[in-house]
């Protein structure tokens, strides 16, 4: 395949070429930050738009089918929106996200509705879209070829989010809360913390991890721990006093407690079973 030679060559191929996924060309992608938190009244769009929230929190509303629907968003989850649905965004305060644009809706069955996932642990659909946006606005000659395959690499990420079960707005509010303890557990992040920055009460947080956890944050956060300190316990030479600071504890004896508590061993056990 020969290359383009000149700038003039470049841009006529990339004006040309359609890069599509599921049939539908893309035809926009970018970021949209908001400081002050400012809604963005109600619009729609000719195709299907793809959301990966960034930070904030939304009330995302949506009317289909003569219904009007409504989530609060989290940072990591994703919303794929079809074309011709009337949404707005009301932002708790400022936000981002990042959003690809299709003409016309995915040629795929299943994406006929508003649909919300939660990233994978690595944050696939927000790298892959970070990458189509810095290809999308690239003049190199590979520009073409790039697009194409990381748009292939959209479908099948999709695919593979849209094989778990859609989230409701309760599950996406609890994979979040693991996810904030999971990165904050060594700062032994308090239930009322979690649930102010997730802009929901304790009781609601604590009711929605019991239908959907069979648990409680605390209870999470003290899993997490206790997992860390077993890793350290069996690869490290740390004292139980280290170990403990490390790991958000108030003292050895806490986290001794807490160990034997979930797996019925000492430290000093586990220690020696390596």
């Amino acid at each position: 395949m020969d290359k383009p030679k000149v700038a003039s060559d470049i841009a006529q191929n990339a004006a040309s070429a359609k890069h599509e996924a599921f049939g539908a060309p893309l035809t926009f992608i970018g970021t949209y930050r908001v400081r002050e938190g400012a809604p963005f009244p109600a619009h729609h769009h000719s195709g299907h738009e793809v959301i990966v929230w960034h930070t904030g929190q939304v009330e995302l509303g949506w009317q289909q089918h003569g219904e009007t629907h409504h989530l609060l968003t989290h940072p990591g989850m994703v919303t794929v929106m079809p074309g011709g649905t009337t949404h707005w965004d009301t932002p708790r305060k400022g936000y981002s996200h990042h959003f690809a644009l299709f003409e016309g809706n995915f040629a795929c069955p299943g994406f006929e509705q508003a649909r919300h996932f939660l990233d994978d642990s690595t944050g696939s659909m927000e790298r892959l879209l970070l990458a189509l946006n810095a290809e999308f606005n690239n003049h190199q000659p590979e520009r073409n070829e790039m697009l194409t395959l990381l748009l292939k690499q959209f479908e099948v990420c999709l695919l593979r989010l849209d094989s778990r079960q859609t989230l409701s707005a309760a599950e996406a509010l609890v994979q979040r809360a693991k996810h904030l303890i999971e990165e904050r557990c060594t700062e032994n992040p308090s239930v009322q913390s979690i649930a102010r920055e997730l802009g929901t009460s304790v009781s609601h947080l604590r009711a929605q991890f019991a239908v959907h956890s069979q648990g409680s944050p605390k209870a999470h956060l003290q899993k997490v721990r206790v997992k860390r300190a077993i890793q350290h316990l069996k690869t490290s030479s740390l004292s139980l006093e280290a170990l403990a600071s490390l790991l958000g504890y108030a003292s050895a004896g806490h986290l001794s407690r807490e160990v034997k508590q979930l797996t019925g061993f000492t430290p000093g056990q586990i220690r020696r079973q390596r």
